[in-house]
């Protein structure tokens, strides 16, 4: 009988990198020690990016910090954490500063929070560089490039000067444009995609072997997402880094990732190669995660999400934490804690009732792929909302203080568009381009330069402030940040009534039933109605802000952003929640998104803005199957697609938009246009009807050369 072939050498049978194993944390709290993490057990091998997902309040960034020792005096750290040889929990304070930024970096969620406001973006990285290789020398010889990357690799001492070349060739190596420019201005003055750059170059500067990526594009435009995460591959590519990425999008650690781990309640549920767990994902959280996943090249009439939230850990009970929310738990999960166990295809897996099968997962989204929602176009008459060549420029003072001359920044430039009863008409765009301002002007918080605003048949705009306390009885605004919007001292039943009280409708007695009311059809509990804002979720305070805005029983919704940064299960039930209040109240909406994919399955029209301009408009299914213009092609091609190892065609927008103080002659695109031409150049093209109600602001679309 012949000998079995020797088996191949695995990648988890290689030694890692970093070794976590049975790592607790517990935080000191008046009421005793509250713990946060339970045994957390994670390896990350040389040259992988290991995705660590969960929804907020899982564990992820916590995970991170400790393994950095970044938690304060508060925090109480067992376990194992083994980076190579060391054991990280027994390094002192001078051993632990060696180690951060030159063997492990990090990368913080928000930029803008990490950034010191009041220092230029240069010197920030030059003191990361110094920071990273000693106490600068004095009289030091300048050397070369090659020679200042050579003594930071091997943390030797350089000067302030070869710091300053050493910052020029990092803000390079990331993408940033004009780098002797941009190290000269503060971090207010760039976008967030590129103060998300600089921060991944300050991580660079000690040459890390490991980088921690919390969140790196949260919030941030799929143009901008898509060429942080295509930097982040390059970075495993060129210099072989090892990467840990800490996100609750899916389809990005589809993308990016080799193995993925996915936390909750401060635990690991499930862990493996990537394409394993997305074919065939075991644990129900994952399951679920997965299935409430939006995606640009399908829609289906109602999302899965799953229902419930995180508990905080001193809501936590005995037996396993998902058991509340999982629909396939057994008796002996609300008693015991299931166990991480090694399952097949190198798969670690703990619970009590695995699945199998992609099927079986997707249940409710198998059923709905098939039935395709197909939008009825409402044509009751006349549009229920209209704006007619609106805009809107601010005034600004250019550098030079007082003296300095005055621009206008066109922030709306001549936009026209109307919304039919019953209709949401979506509107979608890079941050910048002007989308936050038209719903303001809608609304009359800025007042417009010229143009008008029509609603059911009347104009609004220009009226004064008295005659528009009444417009707002029909007219609401859902803000972007939930939290900011609500008075984070009053209760949450006041707030849903207070807007009753402002305009006198019904005696005082209704108004606290009438909210409690609404607030139980958006599926909050009654505990809830006499907490405060900061001790609801992020979803739960969506809904209240929801709620706020439709206890005056408006025709019209204006929704700014009302589902960035949500989690995946979060967002789907907000939009099944706006989906089916939609319904019942026939609404009418204008939806305010950089994400194409939301706006897939909310909205019958869609208008793509950019630079203060409409370039193009259309039925949804029309501009997302056959979209004509090259921004919104650039658009829809940087939504990741939640399938490990799909290759797509990616069209990448070079540099960022012009400034909308000295917009360029001609087509304001055509500077990131991949497919430029001389007339672009000198010719702004104007939005035109195209085919079946769509218009296009593009001479190529419409066959000029």
């Amino acid at each position: 009988m012949n000998a079995k072939p020797p088996e191949p050498v695995l990648k988890s049978q290689r030694k890692p990198l970093l070794q976590i194993s049975d790592l607790t944390v517990d935080f000191d709290t008046p009421t005793g020690w509250l713990r946060c993490l339970h045994g957390v057990d994670l390896e990350v091998y040389p040259g992988e990016i290991l995705g660590l997902v969960g929804e907020s309040g899982s564990g992820k960034s916590i995970t991170c910090m400790a393994l950095m020792k970044l938690l304060g005096p508060r925090a109480r750290i067992r376990g194992n954490i083994r980076y190579k040889k060391q054991d990280i929990l027994t390094l002192d304070e001078n051993e632990l500063t060696q180690m951060r930024g030159r063997d492990i970096a990090m990368v913080f969620q928000d930029p803008v929070m990490s950034l010191n406001p009041v220092h230029t973006i240069g010197r920030q990285i030059v003191e990361s560089i110094i920071y990273n290789t000693g106490i600068p020398a004095l009289n030091h010889t300048k050397p070369t490039g090659e020679q200042i990357a050579g003594m930071i690799e091997k943390h030797q001492r350089v000067t302030g000067r070869d710091a300053r070349i050493e910052a020029e060739r990092l803000m390079s190596h990331v993408g940033i444009p004009e780098t002797k420019q941009r190290l000269k201005e503060y971090p207010h003055q760039l976008s967030g995609g590129m103060n998300q750059r600089v921060m991944i170059a300050m991580a660079l500067a000690g040459r890390p072997q490991l980088l921690i990526a919390d969140e790196p594009t949260t919030a941030l435009d799929v143009t901008i997402q898509a060429q942080i995460l295509e930097l982040i591959r390059e970075l495993r590519r060129e210099i072989g880094m090892s990467i840990i990425l800490i996100t609750h999008d899916l389809s990005v650690v589809a993308e990016t990732s080799d193995r993925l781990a996915v936390m909750y309640c401060g635990r690991i549920v499930e862990k493996g190669p990537v394409e394993k767990i997305f074919s065939n994902p075991r644990h129900p959280y994952t399951r679920g995660l997965l299935a409430s996943l939006l995606r640009i090249d399908r829609r289906i009439d109602t999302l899965y999400s799953i229902e419930g939230s995180v508990p905080a850990p001193y809501e936590m009970t005995q037996g396993c934490a998902f058991e509340p929310r999982c629909q396939v738990a057994l008796d002996r999960c609300k008693s015991d804690q299931p166990a991480l166990k090694t399952g097949p295809e190198g798969c670690s897996i703990a619970c009590f009732n695995p699945q199998s099968g992609k099927s079986a997962a997707f249940t409710v989204l198998n059923k709905q792929e098939g039935v395709p929602h197909v939008f009825q176009q409402k044509q009751n008459g006349q549009p229920l909302l209209e704006a007619a060549d609106l805009l809107k420029y601010f005034r600004i003072r250019k550098r030079g203080g007082l003296f300095g001359k005055e621009k206008n920044l066109k922030a709306v430039d001549g936009v026209s568009f109307s919304v039919n009863r019953g209709e949401t008409f979506g509107i979608v765009g890079e941050s910048g381009c002007g989308k936050s301002t038209i719903a303001r002007l809608l609304l009359n918080i800025h007042t417009p330069t010229s143009g008008a605003v029509m609603f059911n048949g009347r104009k609004i705009s220009g009226l004064p402030p008295a005659r528009w306390r009444k417009i707002r009885l029909h007219m609401q605004y859902v803000f972007q940040n939930p939290l900011d919007a609500l008075d984070r001292r009053m209760k949450i039943i006041d707030q849903v009534a207070e807007p009753l009280l402002i305009h006198n409708i019904v005696s005082v007695s209704m108004r606290r039933n009438m909210a409690a009311e609404l607030l139980r059809s958006m599926d909050l509990k009654n505990y809830t109605f006499d907490r405060y804002p900061h001790e609801l979720s992020g979803g739960q305070q969506q809904r209240v802000v929801l709620a706020r805005a439709l206890i005056l029983k408006p025709e019209l919704l204006i929704c700014d952003e009302p589902t960035s940064a949500l989690d995946v299960s979060i967002q789907a039930q907000v939009i099944n929640l706006l989906t089916r209040l939609r319904k019942q109240m026939n609404l009418t909406m204008v939806f305010i998104s950089h994400d194409l994919s939301i706006v897939r399955h909310v909205c019958e029209r869609v208008a793509v803005m950019y630079l203060g301009k409409f370039v193009e408009v259309a039925k949804s299914d029309l501009l997302f199957n056959s979209s004509a213009h090259p921004y919104t092609q650039a658009l829809l091609s940087a939504i990741p697609i939640p399938e490990p190892g799909l290759n797509r065609k990616r069209i990448f927008l070079e540099g960022d938009p012009p400034s909308p103080i000295d917009l360029p002659p001609g087509c304001s695109f055509r500077m990131r246009c991949h497919i430029a031409r001389q007339i672009c150049a000198e010719d702004r093209p104007e939005l035109k009807s195209l085919k079946d109600g769509q218009s296009v602001a593009c001479h190529l679309a419409h066959g000029k050369a």
